[in-house]
């Protein structure tokens, strides 16, 4: 069994600590306030909600918690280990949230919001010009500039063209940034600020599809092509990770190795170079559903599923986690937000509960195979907080004589052997007997394969 420290080193472990609970203040409901409690033996831990959410607007984070928006009752809830609190705005309703300058900045239909951590909500309405709208849940502040950018489209006759509204903070008129081209998909679905607050990305509509960057210093929109392997893929939501890198999801293009789901694809503006990651699951898809770890380089993903999936962009090591009790959410995870106490939280419709994975993180050394000549190779799975076995498999699509086997030697099962023969494609999963973490693990029979999770580098 491999030492704390190597299950660390293994899964890239992190940890995130219980937090405090926060003194509410302002208009607010109170919450039916309990410590945040585990679900059976998963990691998986609980929080009640003031109320279930109806329609899940975004989710966010600032000093106090994490927040997420109710879209239908116009509502807002900030959920730390010690319970939840919910804010009343007088929208009609309330979409997506960023990080604000004194606590939540959101998106209504007809501008934009601010929620203080301990007063009232103010609305700014901002006018836009005839054949313009706002489309719903597409925020983002710019705290070093004082600029919310908000995302919306023109309207042609039966076209539009994508394009983001920038606002002053407290403001109530912005300048327009529009997209190239005009396409029947109206709206850019998502938008993100990198982290070197030079670029604003969104994905347009238009037909084939771009990743746009919008250059705060130029004042104008750029155009990226995807990657020829995804060409066609349509663009889900973002998220921005260190030094200028933007993550966006990609639906509707599966990758071809076994069990390899949808891409991901890491663009920057400062380089011609895109690089392609499988994810193993389907794409993130609904407003503030990817966010990025800056703690340990992780993507999150959520995907409408009880699973969030896990990317490590340093090398590409995918794993996932199942949140396993019954409950009567109508929606799988939606939005993800990451606590100032680095606790993930993740929300689903309908459900009396917020949920928060901490850093039991499952990782596998190596996190992928070589074995050019077919001859077996030693996996070591570990995961961190837990001490059993785990069972392992063969993910559907590889070659059939691609062999997974426990190494017996009077321990847990940590260690397996694996093998495929030369020119072959395999992928193989290992899990905890609790049912919650998975890891996958290619296995390269060839060189120059790019087989994932090892990044693949392509041109713009």
């Amino acid at each position: 069994m491999l030492s704390l420290a190597a299950c660390c080193v293994a899964a890239g472990c992190g940890g995130r600590g219980g937090g405090s609970a926060v003194t509410p203040g302002g208009r607010e409901s109170s919450a039916r306030v309990r410590p945040m409690t585990s679900l059976s033996t998963s990691p998986w831990k609980a929080v009640s909600l003031v109320q279930p959410l109806t329609t899940i607007g975004g989710a966010s984070a600032d000093t106090s918690g994490a927040w997420v928006s109710d879209a239908a009752a116009g509502t807002l809830q900030r959920v730390t280990t010690g319970g939840a609190t919910q804010f009343t705005t007088s929208a009609s309703s309330v979409h997506g949230l960023s990080l604000g300058s004194d606590g939540i900045a959101f998106s209504y239909p007809a501008g934009y919001g601010d929620q203080p951590d301990a007063s009232p909500a103010t609305l700014f309405p901002v006018p836009l010009p005839s054949g313009a709208y706002f489309a719903s849940g597409e925020i983002a502040y710019n705290t070093s500039l004082e600029v919310i950018y908000l995302g919306g489209y023109v309207q042609k006759n039966a076209n539009c063209t994508d394009g983001i509204d920038a606002v002053p903070a407290g403001g109530t008129s912005g300048t327009p940034y529009l997209g190239n081209g005009y396409s029947t998909v109206c709206g850019p679905q998502f938008l993100r600020i990198d982290s070197t607050n030079s670029d604003v990305w969104f994905s347009e509509g238009t037909t084939p599809r771009y990743l746009a960057d919008l250059s705060l210093s130029a004042g104008k929109v750029t155009d990226h092509h995807l990657p020829a392997a995804a060409a066609a893929a349509i663009p889900g939501d973002l998220a921005a990770g260190a030094n200028g890198d933007i993550y966006f999801s990609l639906c509707n293009v599966t990758d071809s190795h076994p069990g390899g789901g949808n891409f991901m694809v890491r663009v920057n503006a400062g380089s011609t170079q895109q690089t392609l990651f499988s994810t193993y699951s389907t794409c993130a898809n609904t407003v503030d559903s990817m966010l990025y770890d800056p703690n340990d380089g992780r993507v999150w993903l959520a995907n409408d599923t009880n699973t969030l999936t896990a990317v490590r962009t340093t090398d590409g090591s995918v794993s996932t986690y199942t949140l396993t009790n019954g409950s009567s959410a109508s929606s799988g995870f939606k939005a993800l937000a990451l606590g100032p106490d680095r606790a993930l939280w993740a929300f689903r419709e309908s459900d009396a509960d917020a949920h928060a994975y901490p850093d039991q993180l499952i990782g596998a050394v190596p996190s992928y195979v070589y074995t050019l000549q077919g001859q077996p190779v030693t996996v070591t799975i570990a995961e961190q907080n837990y001490s059993g076995d785990f069972t392992a498999g063969v993910v559907a699509g590889s070659n059939a004589s691609c062999t997974v086997t426990p190494i017996v030697s009077g321990r847990s099962q940590t260690e397996f052997s694996v093998a495929s023969p030369p020119g072959t494609a395999c992928t193989v999963s290992f899990s905890d007997t609790n049912g919650v973490a998975t890891v996958y693990v290619p296995v390269v029979t060839a060189t120059n394969t790019g087989i994932p999770p090892h990044p693949q580098t392509q041109p713009s």
